[in-house]
């Protein structure tokens, strides 16, 4: 634009300002090659991923189907091995009896005793690896009735009467009230069993004592297998329910043993809906608790 003043010609020249559409297009520019080679990476890393997953899933299915297929086998062997054991436990077991095979010297009865023991121990092996597949697959059923808890207590010391007096220790039963629950009174014997076989194997031959007891604690009714045996160190302790875990075996177990009896104990327990634990103290003894509830519940779980 043009303006005279004073006889003189002004200029005024309008420079208009950069449309600011022009500055995103061009940081839009530079950005797209960027955000294209990120999303390229994030698409391969995804792409990875879900591979590496894929893969890991076919792993574990395949660890599935092959623990399926273990367990499958070992209840199959289980089941054969006690189909002919059972004949050979009872006619073991009638061999001692004069009435049906007539007088037999003393040296044939320490066969056949020998026969007949081996046998049972073989069929609690197999039972202790049936318990097992059950508890693995949650197929151990519970039969819960009412029962006397005292009274169980008691059955239990007089079918131990026997063991304890060839070793000169001593099973006593501390549990002096009349406690009813409904449960599986059997599973709970198995439990003791497995405990006081254990303790058998620690205490010291004739001053020995292993202690049972129960109390009702609210809801739950508390169980304990006190011991004077050895003790079990703390590092011993952290692995006690673990299939297959026994303790170092060179210098103070007597007896032979799976390892599975701690981890069936705790595997009926949970089942039970209780808990299970130990304390101990090397060369003062152990004791184990166990809780139960007071009822269980009227129905077979």
């Amino acid at each position: 634009m043009t303006l005279a003043e004073n006889n003189r010609d002004w200029i005024f020249v309008y420079e208009g300002m950069q449309p600011p559409h022009e500055g995103i297009e061009q940081l839009a520019l530079f950005l797209i090659p960027i955000i294209g080679v990120a999303m390229s990476f994030l698409l391969f890393y995804v792409i990875r991923l879900f591979a590496n997953f894929t893969a890991k899933q076919e792993q574990i299915d395949k660890l599935k189907e092959i623990e399926k297929q273990k367990t499958e086998f070992l209840s199959t062997i289980a089941h054969e091995l006690k189909t002919p054991l059972t004949p050979i436990t009872g006619w073991a077991e009638a061999l001692t009896n004069p009435k049906i095979v007539g007088e037999i010297t003393e040296k044939q009865k320490k066969a056949v005793n020998a026969i007949y023991s081996n046998a049972v121990k073989l069929n609690k092996l197999i039972g202790d690896l049936l318990d097992v597949q059950k508890l693995e697959i949650d197929r151990m059923e519970m039969n819960n009735t009412p029962f006397d808890v005292k009274e169980l207590i008691e059955t239990i010391c007089q079918n131990f009467e026997h063991e304890f007096n060839k070793k000169n220790v001593k099973l006593q039963n501390n549990c002096n009230q009349r406690i009813v629950i409904n449960g599986d009174a059997h599973r709970l014997e198995q439990v003791f069993n497995n405990m006081i076989n254990n303790a058998l194997d620690f205490i010291p031959n004739d001053t020995g004592i292993v202690e049972l007891d129960a109390e009702q604690t609210g809801e739950f009714v508390m169980f304990s297998v006190k011991d004077n045996g050895v003790g079990i160190s703390k590092e011993n302790q952290k692995n006690l329910f673990k299939k297959f875990y026994q303790i170092d075996s060179s210098n103070i177990r007597k007896h032979g043993g799976t390892g599975l009896g701690l981890s069936i104990c705790e595997g009926i327990i949970k089942k039970m809906g209780g808990q299970i634990w130990c304390e101990s103290e090397l060369g003062k003894g152990t004791i184990f608790y166990f809780t139960v509830p007071k009822d269980a519940g009227d129905k077979t779980s």
